[in-house]
This record gives structure tokens, C-alpha cells and sequence, in this order.
């Protein structure tokens, strides 16, 4: 009696894909999705979210199993259902993370050396002069090099200071450091920039910066994952202060070493890390219906109305945030 054939296992289809990828669907614009994936080095915030995606797959080879035995005169029973789905699930042939990742565009990255780079007005020019060496250690780039003029240039560009980043493309697979499903595997030991690379000096708080795309570099840096980000999920990300990537994808990827025997830098940044831990409670407590006096991101509040009596700006009914023109 065990190896009894059931009435619907003959109407069983012989190759089952519960989720066809069509060559124009992709993970593009899901960047809170990426960058969770980076910051866990796996997968899984992807995989949790196919469920939503894709509404009940199975649901269409259950209504032609049910059309064909019942066109055959046999009593559908819903019953079933459950095996069935199991059945369909065990003959899945189909792996909707692999495809979406496949049709997905290179991100545009950034690793951030923990270096703050003060603002040039102000300061004299022997201070100026020091501030500029100091972003060329930190990028080994010699005193005598021609990439010291245009550090120099970046330097002067951007008004008010930041936070010093390398910027590249990288597709997502790259960026983790086993094969997508092991979070917990040793993690890269070091990231190598040997090429021509964007460098850029960046406010993410204010929106301003200035950057190169050409900047020929040769340094490796101790590997920490924290520093790993996807621009677009910055408050103000470079392609709002720039407009978009401007051509990152001309720009060369590092590589990531597993193991290294070169002379690396240690770079760390405490700072970033408490404020993406900011901006993560901010999005909490938009989420929840609420927001938070100090959010400067307009979107994160609800109902703020313009204001025009002076001072004229908008202003925010729920915590009293106001954007002063």
C-alpha cells in the first residue's frame, strides 16, 4: 500500500519552475536589499524576500493538474493540495536568487578609509598643504606623483570636507566571500586597489563633495566589512549630490584577498558605523508611523506643511522638525 499511486501523481508535470526570471527583471533598484546582503555576507535578505515577489507559484500548475484530471473525469480533492505543493516544490528546478543576481547591474560601491577630511576655507596654507599629505598616506600616493595634484584638486573642490571614500563597481557576488549561503565563513582579509580608481571626498550629511575618477592607485587595506557600502544608500548618496554614477562602470574593481602577505593599512571608522546604526532607527520609526525630531530626510515624515511666516521653511506637525529655506 505504500507505493500506491495517487490519482494526481500521473498529472504530476515532468519539469517544474515555480519562478521564471524574465531577462529584464533584476535587483536593480533594490539597494537596502544589497547592502543588507553586504553588510551579512550572504544572500538571505534576498531569499526572504521571493515569498513577496512571487505570490503562491504553485498556484498555476494546481489549476492545469486539476483541469487535465478533471477533464479526464476524476474527482479533484482538495485534500491534495499540501502533497501536491510539496511534490512540485521537490521537482523545482528553477533558482530565482541566481537569475535576479545574474540580470543585476554592477553596484556602485564605495570603501571608506576612516578619514575625515576637514574643509579648506579657513585654514592656512600650510595647513592646506598638510591636509593634503595627509589624504595621500592614507592613499600611499607619493609626494612626487602627478596624483597629487589631483588630490590636491579634490581637496580644494570640496568646499566643506567629508568623509574620504574609494568609490568602484562591483557585482554582489564579488563582494561576498564564500559562495553566497555561509555568512559565517571567513571573511576577506584584505582589499587591494591596483588600477584607476574614483576617489572622492563626500558630506553625506549636507550633499557636497568633489571627486576623480582617474586616480591611479596601489595600496591594500585590512579588510572590514563595516566599510563596505552601496552609494545609493547613503542619506544624500553621490548620485544626488552628482547627479548619477557618472560612468563608475569605466572605473576598475578591487580585488579581495583571502589571504596577503603584502604590507597592508588599517583603516576603521566609528563614525560611519554609528550613523548607518542612526539612519537604520530613523527608518524604524518611520516604519512604525511615527518620526523623529533631528531626521533631516523630508521623506521619513508625514504631512509637513510650508510654512510662510518667517522663518519660512517647512515644518513637520508630528515632532516639530523644521527645514528652514
Amino acid at each position: 500500500m505504500c507505493n500506491e499511486i495517487k490519482p494526481w501523481e500521473p498529472y504530476l508535470p515532468e519539469h517544474v519552475c515555480l519562478y521564471y526570471v524574465d531577462y529584464n527583471s533584476n535587483l536593480d533598484g533594490n539597494t537596502k536589499q544589497l547592502q543588507k546582503c553586504i553588510e551579512d555576507n550572504n544572500l538571505y535578505p534576498i531569499s526572504e524576500s521571493i515569498d513577496e515577489w512571487w505570490d503562491f507559484p504553485e498556484g498555476q500548475y494546481l489549476e492545469d493538474m486539476q483541469r487535465a484530471m478533471e477533464n479526464d473525469d476524476i474527482e479533484w480533492d482538495d485534500d491534495w493540495r499540501d502533497e501536491i505543493i510539496e511534490a512540485l516544490r521537490k521537482k523545482d528546478d528553477s533558482d530565482p536568487v541566481k537569475d535576479l543576481i545574474r540580470n543585476t547591474s554592477d553596484i556602485h560601491c564605495y570603501f571608506d578609509l576612516g578619514y575625515d577630511v576637514d574643509e579648506p576655507f579657513g585654514a592656512d596654507e600650510e595647513e592646506q598643504e598638510e591636509e593634503i599629505d595627509g589624504i595621500c598616506k592614507v592613499l600611499k600616493i607619493a609626494k612626487d606623483s602627478p596624483m597629487r595634484e589631483k588630490i590636491a584638486g579634490i581637496y580644494y573642490n570640496a568646499s566643506y570636507g567629508g568623509s574620504l571614500r574609494i568609490y568602484f563597481p562591483a557585482g554582489l557576488l564579488t563582494l561576498l566571500s564564500g559562495n553566497g549561503w555561509d555568512g559565517s565563513k571567513e571573511d576577506f582579509k584584505s582589499i587591494k586597489f591596483k588600477g584607476k580608481f574614483r576617489v572622492v571626498i563626500i558630506d553625506t550629511m549636507n550633499g557636497s563633495g568633489d571627486f576623480e575618477d582617474d586616480i591611479e592607485l596601489d595600496v591594500e587595506y585590512d579588510f572590514d566589512r563595516s566599510l563596505l557600502g552601496v552609494s545609493e544608500e547613503d542619506h544624500y548618496g553621490f548620485e544626488e549630490i552628482f547627479g548619477d554614477d557618472c560612468g563608475i562602470k569605466h572605473c576598475e574593481t578591487p580585488t579581495f584577498e583571502k589571504e596577503t602577505e603584502a604590507e597592508t593599512v588599517h583603516v576603521e571608522n566609528e563614525a560611519l558605523a554609528q550613523e548607518r546604526e542612526r539612519q537604520q532607527k530613523y527608518n524604524d520609526t518611520f516604519k512604525a508611523g511615527k518620526c523623529t525630531f533631528g531626521d533631516r530626510d523630508m521623506n521619513r515624515h508625514r504631512d509637513i506643511q510650508y510654512s510662510n511666516v518667517f522663518p519660512c521653511g517647512w515644518h513637520c506637525p508630528h515632532c516639530g522638525m523644521t527645514w528652514v529655506d
